[in-house]
This record gives C-alpha cells, sequence and structure tokens, in this order.
C-alpha cells in the first residue's frame, strides 16, 4: 500500500462503503484495523469431582505455593494456560486463537463441557483495565 491512504482505508473500514479505487487492495482488514484474532471459551464444570475442579482451575489459571523451612520462606508461582487479565468470568476466558487448541485438549482431558467462539478484537486492548 505505498499509494492509498491508510487513515482514509481505516475510516472506510469503520464508518462506511468503498465505492471506488484505482489501485487493488491488497491488505488484509485485519491488518489494517489492527485486529487479532481470539476465542471466547465458556465450559462447565457440572459434575466434576471437586479434586478435578482444583486441577482444572490450577491447569487453566495456574496458582503459587508458599512454604517456610526453618528461618526460610520458599514462594513458588506456577503459570496457567490462560493469563489473569484474559478471565472474563465464572467458568469463562479469553486466549489467542494459537493456542486455543491447547485449551479445547486441557477441557477434554477433564471431560468438561464447554463452548467457543471465535472473535476479533484489537491488538492494543486490555482487559480488566
Amino acid at each position: 500500500m505505498k499509494r492509498s491512504d491508510k487513515v482514509f482505508l481505516n475510516n472506510v473500514f469503520k464508518e462506511g462503503v468503498l465505492l471506488f479505487m484505482r489501485e487493488p487492495l491488497r491488505l488484509k482488514a485485519s491488518d489494517l484495523l489492527g485486529l487479532k484474532p481470539y476465542r471466547i471459551f465458556v465450559y462447565s464444570m457440572k459434575g466434576l469431582e471437586a479434586n478435578k475442579k482444583k486441577r482444572l482451575i490450577a491447569t487453566l489459571y495456574g496458582y503459587s505455593t508458599r512454604k517456610k523451612v526453618g528461618e526460610k520462606r520458599y514462594e513458588y508461582e506456577y503459570r496457567g494456560l490462560v493469563d489473569r487479565e484474559m478471565k472474563l468470568g465464572k467458568n469463562c476466558f479469553l486466549i489467542e486463537e494459537g493456542r486455543a487448541r491447547e485449551a479445547e485438549s486441557v477441557l477434554r482431558s477433564y471431560g468438561v463441557q464447554f463452548r467457543s467462539v471465535s472473535v476479533w478484537l484489537s491488538a492494543g486492548m486490555r482487559l480488566n483495565a
């Protein structure tokens, strides 16, 4: 896009309809608008045993442990599959499309029922800000 005005095209995608253009548009709309693919997962832990629920939550969102041995304190933090700011609510999270298969396999391995929907979000957007 050497000659086309990116600001103009950005406004066309957001607000209007492009009727005519002299040169072919060889730019993805997602690149122009700065969008990235994500997937929203909603799952149900109904019928899951308590210890499996705890393991699933730890696998998805991570956990931390603290231990005191004598005078020394040890703290460990284990990251989960989903970042804390990507948790949308109870039993609902957002993950990048590239990691969606991993999330599906984790949910399936625990026998959890889930649904997912693909969405496009602004690359610079922050959740829970």
